[in-house]
């Protein structure tokens, strides 16, 4: 791939960093990418079921001793391999400084905890997930489809591993929820297969647009396969949605980005075109749809979004008695100590962290994505089949926290991929677009 790493433009100073990332980072081995695996491990498989309120992974890792252990060893492995490299680590978190201010304000927030400790103990994954995150940017900065294979082969093996589970020990790789089985493999909640299966999906979406090697293109295929099903088992619909929205959007993303620029504003006029045009014929057509019950039960959910609402309804009420800077980082354990309700997490990243962080916290994680996102426009030009997976993802976590939570929250995946999406997308460039002449294999 033609990805590397030099001066973005801009400020001299920026540039001056960057050059020295270029020439201080040239030659990162593999090892750099273990800290990722292992950290993506720990946040998605689990030798223990959830139990009813223990859903919060952040809780689960403090009850499940393999799970403590597993990522005390991947944030000291990342820590040594950051020191090893302490000038470029030095220099990526100057380039991500409202990152650090947003842990500075988790960190404060032990001031108005009814669990100081646990607020500690949140900021100690939030720590160790920025140095996992450095580690993997040194990693695959030169090199960033290094990225989407890990991720495509580690979310790969955990999804065969957990679709056998549920084959071989059912009493352990499936949940009744509310009278309803479906299956949670090697996690500890269907919600959190289905979200490996997600990232599975799209990892493998990326490793195929980016090779024509036909052995690579079937291990893909058979990888989504798998996580395509492991989401129908797991009955996951966000993931599940969108999985399919990545599967097809993808390649249709990278197809209309490598046209020239004028077939690019004349196919996304008629695309735009094409779904006003299919929206409005499908209303003349089946206007039931448009029905919000009828739509919810096709989509799988009822009126309260599967109690989501009620949720929300709880969500207020403690916003409401502490608006400005919320009830902590400390995994909504104060919400239940001072009486307002017990809660795992309330399955909407944005209202969560209203919870946790208030209009301050709220405020700091606009920016946070505001900031990713302006990175994410002005590196357009970077190689076409590096830009749109890293857009897609941005897209996909952005979605995934309308029904779920992972915004601020360490140790949960979304929120590693996200860390990883902001911090590499300064250090990307491109010597010209890639084309298909351009793929590898």
């Amino acid at each position: 791939m033609t990805a590397g790493l030099s001066p973005r433009g801009g400020s001299s100073k920026s540039g001056v960093r960057a050059s020295a990332l270029a020439n201080h980072g040239r030659s990162v081995s593999a090892s750099y990418l273990m800290p990722l695996v292992l950290a993506f491990i720990g946040c998605t498989v689990s030798l223990h079921q959830a139990d009813a309120w223990k859903l919060n992974l952040a809780l689960q890792a403090d009850i499940d001793p393999e799970r403590k252990y597993l990522f005390g060893a991947t944030y000291l492995l990342a820590l040594v391999l950051c020191i090893r490299r302490s000038r470029e680590a030095i220099l990526l978190l100057k380039q991500n400084l409202p990152y650090i201010v947003l842990l500075a304000f988790m960190a404060a927030s032990t001031a108005w905890s009814l669990f100081p400790l646990k607020v500690m103990v949140s900021i100690g994954h939030a720590v160790g997930f920025v140095a996992v995150v450095i580690a993997t940017v040194m990693a695959v900065r030169n090199e960033p489809a290094r990225l989407f294979r890990t991720l495509a082969v580690t979310g790969g093996v955990i999804i065969v591993a957990s679709l056998a589970t549920v084959i071989i020990l059912p009493e352990r790789g499936a949940m009744n929820i509310g009278g309803t089985v479906r299956w949670v493999g090697l996690s500890s909640h269907p919600n959190t297969l289905g979200l490996t299966a997600l990232v599975t999906v799209w990892a493998s979406s990326a490793v195929w647009s980016q090779t024509r090697v036909t052995r690579v293109r079937l291990a893909c295929l058979f990888a989504i396969g798998m996580a395509l099903i492991s989401l129908y088992g797991a009955n996951s619909i966000t993931a599940g949605v969108l999985a399919l929205a990545t599967i097809f959007g993808m390649p249709c993303l990278v197809w209309l980005l490598e046209r020239a620029p004028e077939q690019r504003v004349v196919l996304s006029i008629l695309l735009f075109l094409v779904i006003i045009v299919g929206a409005f014929v499908g209303n003349l057509l089946m206007p039931e749809i448009v029905a919000s019950e009828v739509f919810l039960k096709i989509v799988g959910r009822n009126p309260t979004l599967t109690g989501r609402t009620e949720l929300w309804q709880v969500a207020f009420v403690a916003i409401e008695q502490r608006p400005l800077l919320g009830w902590s980082f400390d995994a909504l354990q104060s919400l239940g100590g001072a009486g307002v309700g017990r809660v795992s997490q309330f399955h909407n990243g944005y209202v969560d962290v209203l919870v946790r962080g208030g209009w301050i916290g709220l405020t700091m994680v606009v920016w946070l994505v505001a900031v990713t996102a302006a990175r994410l426009i002005r590196s357009v030009w970077i190689d076409t089949r590096i830009w749109v997976p890293l857009a897609i993802l941005l897209v996909i976590i952005l979605l995934h926290n309308v029904t779920e939570a992972s915004l601020a929250r360490s140790p949960s995946a979304l929120w590693l991929l996200f860390s990883l999406v902001m911090f590499i997308l300064p250090t990307l460039t491109s010597h010209g677009r890639s084309s298909p002449k351009g793929w590898t294999g």
